[in-house]
């Protein structure tokens, strides 16, 4: 792993949860240990580029890979694409804390 897109912390997989270029890694040893979370994107394929949580349900989240968007509903186990309009890489995914249907997605210039 060269570089960390974005980290954040799983409530669902008690684990902090990076976005990498090797792909979806987690540790749940405070970052002293990392290992691959299986992803529809097998490690080492594409860039995640970035990573959200549900902000009430831990085993909801979303990665993104270029300008393709999936989401888990079972901490990771399976995986939906979410159509996204664009042909510009995601860089960041947040979550609306009042209306977790409303994602917001940064793009790369």
């Amino acid at each position: 792993i060269k570089k960390i897109n974005d980290l954040v912390y799983s409530y669902g997989r008690k684990a902090l949860v990076a976005g990498t270029d090797y792909g979806l890694i987690e540790s749940n040893d405070e970052g002293n240990s990392w290992a691959a979370i299986t992803t529809t994107i097998p490690p080492n394929t594409l860039e995640i580029t970035a990573v959200a949580t549900h902000p009430k349900f831990g085993e909801v989240f979303w990665i993104a890979s270029g300008n393709q968007l999936f989401r888990t509903d079972d901490e990771g186990i399976t995986w939906t694409r979410i159509e996204v309009n664009t042909n510009r890489s995601i860089i960041f995914i947040r979550v609306n804390p009042n209306n977790s249907k409303i994602i917001y997605a940064g793009l790369a210039k």
